[in-house]
């Protein structure tokens, strides 16, 4: 299961994603992931909730960004 944040409207979310995904419980190789969420908006605009952006494996991505006041 992945973690729970649990955030207030204001707050800042500061992430780092590591890809150390081996391929090495499927046979498969590594793998692209991202980062994206279910939930509330927030513009990918602020580097966050993007679909299309694919971090390869071995790198890693930082993410921040705050959560609207609206939320």
């Amino acid at each position: 299961m992945p973690p729970v944040l649990r955030l207030s409207p204001g707050d800042t979310i500061k992430l780092k994603l590591n890809n150390n995904l081996t391929g090495q419980w499927t046979g498969s190789a590594p793998q692209d992931t991202n980062f994206h969420y279910h939930g509330f908006n927030v513009p990918a605009t602020e580097h966050a909730d993007d679909v299309l952006t694919y971090i390869r494996p071995g790198q890693s991505d930082p993410m921040d960004f705050v959560i609207p006041e609206n939320h």
